[in-house]
């Protein structure tokens, strides 16, 4: 499923924002969640599970989340993405 290894554009929106999210524990989306601590990951899609996450997002210091935030602007933002980006470019144009 193109979900589980895919992450929404949107996250992009939220970290700028400084907006915690709760998403499901997929392999890509749960992962950058979790390092980068931007919000919370679900159990399952279970509507209990989902409201659990919610509370957990609700219950931390808005401070907190600050920090993170900024932590992940600097992570995830075009300039440090690119140079991941052109490596692989040109990685594959060496072996082309």
């Amino acid at each position: 499923r193109n979900n589980l290894y895919c992450t929404a554009s949107r996250i992009g929106y939220y970290i700028n924002e400084g907006v915690p999210v709760v998403v499901p524990d997929y392999p890509y989306i749960g992962g950058l969640v979790k390092e980068a601590n931007i919000g919370i990951c679900a159990k399952s899609c279970d509507a209990q599970d989902i409201a659990k996450a919610i509370h957990e997002v609700s219950k931390t210091p808005r401070e907190i989340w600050e920090r993170n935030f900024q932590r992940a602007r600097k992570m995830y933002n075009w300039q440090s993405e690119s140079i991941i980006l052109l490596d692989a470019l040109h990685l594959a144009l060496e072996h082309s």
